[in-house]
C-alpha cells in the first residue's frame, strides 16, 4: 500500500506541471447538464450509460429529474453533471468513443492532480467489436472499483454517514452488499443496486429452504437440493422457441432450446480478487475445476414442466406481474457457501473534493427509499439492467420499485428475504467479471473456440492475474 502512494504522489507531481484543470477544460468530452455558469460547481461525474437509446429526451428527463432533487432535497443548486458519453450508439451499434475518451483521459489527468469530480456514479461496460469484448479497447475511470479504493481515489464517508446524514436510511441498506465498498478506512464505496441469477419454482411443486451451509458442491451432489439444484448448476436455461420449418409460414413448430449464461460463473467463484493484495481468490486449478463441473453437467432443465418455473436474475420480473403464485427461490450458491451477489452502479466520493459535506449529500440522497422508489433517474440509469434497490423494504406491495409499477407477492417477498439473507458476498461488475464471463463462453462454445478447456481457462488466468497487478 505504502508503494502506491509513493508512486501516487510522484505521478501527481508530473501531472500538475503538465494539467491545466480550468473551468473551460471540464467541457471537454463529457455532455453538461445543470449550474454550467457557476465558477466553481459541485461536479458529478455520470457514467451510466452502458446501453443505446432511441429516446434520448428520456435520458434528459432523467438527468433533470437528478438535479430537481438535488435542488429541492438535497438543497444543492450550483450543480453540474458531466456525463460520460455512451460507447453505443442505437442505430449503428458502436458509437464513436473519441469524446468518450477524450473525457476519460482528461478526468483521469485531473484526479492524478489533486482535483476533479466531485461526486462519481458509475458503472463498468465492455465494448464489443467484430471479433467479440474489446478489452484493451474499453476505457472506463474503474475497471476495478475495489482496486480503486484500495489506491486511495475514494474519500471515507463514516463520518459523514454517522454525523450528516438526513436523506438516507443507512440502516435499511443491505449490509453485506453495502460492506463491499468498506476497507479498513471505512465506507468508500456505495452500491446502489445489485442482481444475482433465482431458480425459480410453484412453490406447490417444490420447496427450498436456503442457508448459508450450502455450498457449489451441494448443488452438484446434495440430496436435499437435487435434481433441481442442477438446473441452475447448468449455467444455462430452456426455453421455447417458435421455429418455422419450410418456406411456408404456417409451417412452424415448437422447440425446446438450451442457452447459456456464462456470466454464471463469477457468482459460483465468489469474491474475485484481493485487490490490497492484487491476488486472485482463487487458483487456476479451482477455476478449471468449476468449469469442467459446468461443463459435465445435462443441457437441459427439468423446471420446464411447470408452469410459472424459470430462471431470473432478481429484478422486476420477480414481481407480481410475472410471478402471481406463491414461489419457491433456490440461489446460485458459491463454492465457499453462502450467495455472491453483484453489484452493478455504485457511487464514490472523490478523495479530492474541496466540497465533502456537499459531495456526501448528493449519495444520502441516492440512499433515501423514497428516491430509490420514484426517481425518474433510478428507473432510467439504475435499475435499467433488471437488479434490485438498496433499501431492503422495497420490492413489495407497501413499497413498490419503479413507482408503483413492480412488487412481489407478500409471501414471495418474505421468501426472497429469506435468500437474500444467505449473502456472503459481493463482486463489483468489472473488467474481472467479464472476463471470466467471456472465457466461460470460449469454453461453452466449442463452435467459435476449438481449443481445449484446460487451454482457454490457462490463457483466462494468466490474463486476470496480470490485469489486477496492473
Amino acid at each position: 500500500m505504502l508503494k502506491k502512494r509513493i508512486l501516487a504522489c510522484i505521478l501527481v507531481a508530473a501531472l500538475l506541471l503538465l494539467t491545466s484543470c480550468g473551468s473551460a477544460g471540464r467541457s471537454s468530452g463529457a455532455r453538461l447538464m445543470g449550474d454550467t455558469e457557476s465558477p466553481d460547481p459541485l461536479r458529478i461525474c455520470i457514467d451510466l450509460m452502458d446501453f443505446s437509446t432511441d429516446n434520448p429526451q428520456s435520458c434528459d428527463t432523467s438527468y433533470n429529474d437528478l438535479l430537481f432533487r438535488l435542488k429541492e432535497t438535497a438543497g444543492l443548486e450550483d450543480v453540474v453533471l458531466e456525463i460520460i458519453p455512451s460507447p453505443y450508439d442505437f442505430k449503428t451499434f458502436m458509437a464513436d468513443t473519441t469524446p468518450r475518451a477524450t473525457a476519460i483521459d482528461r478526468i483521469r489527468s485531473e484526479i492524478m492532480a489533486g482535483e476533479g469530480p466531485d461526486v462519481f456514479l458509475m458503472t463498468y461496460m465492455t465494448y464489443l467489436g467484430t471479433m467479440g469484448p474489446e478489452y484493451d479497447s474499453t476505457d472506463c475511470l474503474f475497471k476495478y472499483p475495489q482496486k480503486a479504493m484500495e489506491n486511495g481515489i475514494f474519500l471515507p464517508l463514516d463520518e459523514y454517514i454517522e454525523n450528516s446524514a438526513e436523506l438516507g436510511e443507512w440502516d435499511k441498506l443491505i449490509k453485506p452488499v453495502l460492506d463491499a465498498g468498506r476497507n479498513d478506512e471505512g465506507q468508500l464505496i456505495v452500491p446502489l443496486n445489485y442482481s444475482f441469477p433465482l431458480l425459480c419454482y410453484p412453490k406447490s411443486e417444490w420447496e427450498h429452504i436456503p442457508d448459508k451451509k450450502y455450498t457449489w458442491n451441494d448443488m452438484l451432489t446434495n440430496p436435499e437440493l437435487l435434481p433441481v439444484s442442477l438446473d441452475m448448476a447448468n449455467c444455462g436455461y430452456s426455453d421455447n422457441i417458435l421455429y418455422m420449418s419450410g418456406p411456408d409460414s404456417s409451417d412452424t413448430s415448437w422447440e425446446t432450446e438450451f442457452f447459456w449464461q456464462p456470466y454464471y460463473l463469477p457468482f459460483i467463484m465468489g469474491e474475485l480478487a484481493d485487490y490490497d493484495a492484487e491476488e486472485l481468490s482463487f487458483t487456476e486449478e479451482e477455476l478449471l475445476a468449476r468449469v469442467k463441473d459446468i461443463l459435465a453437467l445435462e443441457r437441459q432443465d427439468g423446471y420446464m414442466e411447470f408452469d410459472k418455473a424459470c430462471e431470473e436474475k432478481t429484478g422486476i420480473r420477480l414481481s407480481d406481474r410475472y410471478l402471481n403464485v406463491p414461489m419457491t427461490f433456490m440461489p446460485l450458491y458459491n463454492a465457499d457457501g453462502g450467495i455472491t451477489v453483484e453489484i452493478e452502479r455504485f457511487a464514490a466520493v472523490n478523495r479530492n473534493t474541496k466540497r465533502p459535506e456537499d459531495a456526501f449529500r448528493v449519495i444520502d440522497l441516492l440512499m433515501s427509499g423514497y428516491v430509490q422508489q420514484w426517481s425518474d433517474f433510478y428507473s432510467e440509469f439504475i435499475y435499467k439492467s433488471n437488479s434490485l434497490p438498496m433499501h431492503e423494504e422495497l420490492f413489495q406491495k407497501e413499497h413498490p420499485t419503479w413507482g408503483n409499477n413492480y412488487y412481489m407477492l407478500d409471501e414471495n417477498f418474505e421468501a426472497f428475504c429469506k435468500v437474500r439473507e444467505q449473502i456472503t458476498g459481493a463482486n463489483f461488475h468489472s473488467e474481472g467479471t467479464a472476463l471470466l464471463s467471456d472465457m466461460m463462453s470460449k469454453c461453452c462454445s466449442g463452435d467459435f473456440d476449438d481449443r481445449p478447456v484446460e487451454e482457454i481457462v490457462h490463457e483466462a488466468y494468466e490474463d486476470l492475474s496480470r490485469r489486477v497487478k496492473e
